[in-house]
């Protein structure tokens, strides 16, 4: 099975935290669309052969902006050009603030059977300082809008270390957020990427990042939490509810293929991976030119799909018996064996389901366990 990236790459307003390629400026839409069709047509005609997807991620930039007849033709591209099995998980990034009652039951209609909702917090005054589009109430009526609509699958996305944000305002966002019959949630650190306004502001010294101590607290604080409230972690920042994981997450951690539509879009098929170029005028450009519209493409040798056999699944539900004891040198092996039982003597680690796992409190270190292991074997 593979997974198949759209990137709608339009924002209402720009996030001064956020990193991912979005513009504001909705003038080039109309052509976006037609070129996104053009790209998907062209990458399937070059294919020879096409595994059967099960996953659809509608990311962005704002996906909740796209128009409802434009979705209904990037999804009918994506069927006609596509094997896409009949229970297939698919999920649209939403931005509270861009969505209404009519929309979110036309997404539903369309097919879209995952709403995954910017939330960040439920706290008034977080969301000002994040510079988000919406409030708390507006939040609030987003989840309830999708639960009266019919979805049986939410995910939210929540932001902890908020400069200045306490353990107790980080506990009302949780325990609004587990009232909800949500199915899952995603927890991110804030993190000062460089190039934001955000990263701007701190080297200027108008705002001061949350201490690495306090931060690791407020993690092991959620995590609790969220396990006592029946959010089973499977990931370093992904939650769920009734088993209801990320099919489409899970499949990067398992280092499954996935073709990936739009400008700044990266994709990995047939032992490649590729990234469109960060421009949308450039990726027109390219595809009404008939030209390829990636940056670049790399062939994946086979000592690097064996080190992200190890790297990418460690983050989530673990590494395979069956990899490590594919290191073929046995010194090498030897030392990494030696280390997991350390791993699990400290509770970092656990062994289930043929699978070498990180515990809660492993992953809070799972960079540098990562980076341990990675030394020993490679």
């Amino acid at each position: 099975m593979a997974g198949i990236y759209i990137h709608y790459p339009y924002c209402q307003k720009k996030c001064f935290y956020c990193d991912f390629f979005s513009v504001t400026d909705k003038s080039s839409d109309n052509k976006f669309i037609a070129a996104l069709l053009k790209e998907i047509e062209n990458k399937t005609v070059c294919q020879r052969e096409m595994p059967p997807a099960d996953t659809i991620y509608l990311g962005g930039g704002t996906p909740s902006l796209l128009s409802v007849k434009n979705l209904e033709k990037v999804l009918n591209k994506l069927h006609n050009n596509f094997n896409i099995v009949s229970n297939a998980e698919i999920t649209l990034e939403a931005n509270p603030g861009t969505l209404t009652k009519q929309k979110i039951n036309e997404f539903l209609t369309l097919g879209i059977n995952r709403l995954s909702i910017g939330i960040q917090s439920f706290n008034n005054d977080e969301l000002i300082f994040l510079q988000r589009i919406h409030n708390a109430a507006t939040a609030k009526q987003a989840i309830n809008d999708a639960i009266d609509a019919g979805f049986e699958n939410i995910s939210i996305d929540l932001i902890f270390s908020i400069p200045n944000q306490t353990k107790e305002l980080l506990k009302y966002s949780l325990e609004t957020a587990v009232d909800f019959p949500i199915q899952h949630i995603s927890a991110y650190s804030l993190i000062f990427e460089p190039q934001t306004p955000l990263y701007d502001a701190m080297e200027k010294g108008e705002i001061i990042p949350m201490p690495e101590d306090d931060d690791s607290d407020l993690y092991a604080y959620l995590i609790e939490f969220l396990g006592e409230n029946g959010f089973e972690q499977y990931e370093v920042s992904n939650f769920a509810r009734n088993g209801n994981k990320s099919k489409h997450n899970l499949n990067y951690w398992n280092n499954g293929e996935f073709y990936a539509f739009g400008p700044s879009a990266a994709g990995y098929v047939g032992g490649y991976r590729y990234k469109n170029f960060s421009d949308i005028d450039k990726y027109i450009e390219y595809i009404d030119n008939n030209e390829s519209p990636e940056e670049y493409r790399e062939e994946i040798t086979s000592e690097k799909v064996q080190q992200e056999q190890i790297f990418l699944p460690l983050r989530a539900e673990g590494i395979s018996f069956e990899i490590i004891n594919s290191v073929n040198d046995e010194k090498k092996n030897t030392k990494a064996m030696n280390f997991i039982k350390e791993l699990m003597d400290h509770n970092l680690m656990i062994s289930k389901d043929n699978r070498f796992k990180l515990t809660s409190k492993g992953y809070m270190i799972c960079d540098e366990i990562t980076a341990r292991l990675m030394n020993i074997i490679f």
